[in-house]
């Protein structure tokens, strides 16, 4: 799939995984890894349960277990999953302080604010006698957790990680998405009245508007 400007017709790419995570839209991602080990006629799984944060992509919960009974049981399904259920447990309390986490403080998120190469402006352009990425910044702070974010920007780009709210007041599950297409908003209306576009492809934690045009 192909996102385009509607002027000028530039393209973005969009992968396949992209759009299975737009689509499925799990908050926590679960991989189970696993080795077939035998000992003359019996055999065991080694297994690696693995959660990931599908708004970062980075792992939340680890475990592991060596096989270390090994059973005349033929079936790797059925070996397999006795061993997911000897570790669920310890699994589900890694994920559980990691939910604590995200809803005392926010979900972590990246956010990118870019500009089309055919706009006259950049981050440094002056609204009201503050520099765009001071007006970005500005907005972040006051939107972001507990004013919780960084921010990177220079004169064509402005990068921020930031920690958003779970729910918005409708108790709908927010996603980077949903909290950018705000600052999208903010800087069409007046006084600056920057059209933009808002690109949807990169999953729950990733997204990004560019500057100039749709």
């Amino acid at each position: 799939m192909v996102l385009q400007s509607k002027s000028s017709g530039s393209s973005v790419s969009e992968n396949a995984f992209d759009q299975l995570m737009k689509v499925a839209k799990a908050d926590v991602l679960v991989k189970v890894d696993w080795v077939i080990v035998r000992s003359g006629p019996k055999k065991s799984v080694s297994i690696t349960i693995q959660g990931v944060d599908s708004y970062t992509n980075q792992p939340i919960a680890t475990i592991t277990d060596p096989g270390s009974s090994p059973s005349f049981e033929s079936s790797v399904p059925v070996l397999l999953e006795e061993a997911v259920l000897k570790k669920i447990d310890q699994f589900l309390s890694q994920v559980e302080t990691h939910a604590t986490d995200v809803f005392d403080n926010g979900r972590k998120v990246k956010l990118y604010v870019e500009k089309w190469d055919n706009w006259d402006g950049d981050f440094e352009s002056e609204y009201q006698g503050k520099e765009l990425r001071e007006i970005i910044e500005d907005w972040m702070r006051t939107h972001a957790v507990g004013g919780n974010f960084e921010m990177e920007s220079g004169e064509n780009s402005v990068i921020v990680d930031a920690r958003i709210p779970v729910f918005d007041e409708r108790g709908t599950p927010i996603t980077a998405t949903n909290f950018i297409r705000d600052l999208s908003r903010f800087l069409k209306a007046p006084p600056f009245g920057i059209e933009n576009k808002l690109i949807d492809k990169y999953g729950l934690g990733k997204s990004k508007i560019i500057l100039g045009e749709k």
